[in-house]
């Protein structure tokens, strides 16, 4: 159920063959993709690099993650997504104000660069926005 910014036009442009897609929601669908990919019933998935990260702690497995050339140069330290309609709009603007706060959080910090730390490419984003004493 997630769209992938600049990458969506380009995902929607093979829409019409579905045999190579899995489309997995619902409450453990990040985890049911990454037991599918151990599995070897899936190669891939386009997401975070912390999910290589959260992978390894979790289940020990030595996954890769490979930077796609769209958003090499762009690394996404949070999203959040909500539906379109009157309430998710309501819930984004919550949200938005609540990031200053949350953002000055020490334990926010140090979550965030753990989470981070093992993809060097986003430690330069990381310290634009949050630089370290």
């Amino acid at each position: 159920g997630r769209a992938y910014g600049i990458l969506q036009p380009l995902i929607d442009s093979f829409a019409g063959d579905d045999s190579y897609r899995v489309v997995r929601t619902g409450e453990n669908a990040t985890t049911a993709i990454l037991a599918m990919i151990r599995a070897g019933r899936v190669h891939y998935t386009i997401d975070y690099s912390p999910l290589t990260t959260y992978d390894q702690f979790t289940a020990g497995s030595s996954m890769a993650f490979i930077e796609i050339a769209e958003t090499q140069s762009k690394p996404v330290l949070g999203a959040i997504g909500c539906t379109r309609n009157e309430w998710g709009h309501a819930m984004v603007e919550r949200i938005n104000n609540a990031l200053p706060h949350i953002q000055s959080d020490l334990e926010f910090r140090r979550q965030l660069l753990f989470w981070f730390s093992a993809h060097p490419n986003y430690l330069d984003t990381f310290d634009q926005l949050f630089p370290r004493e």
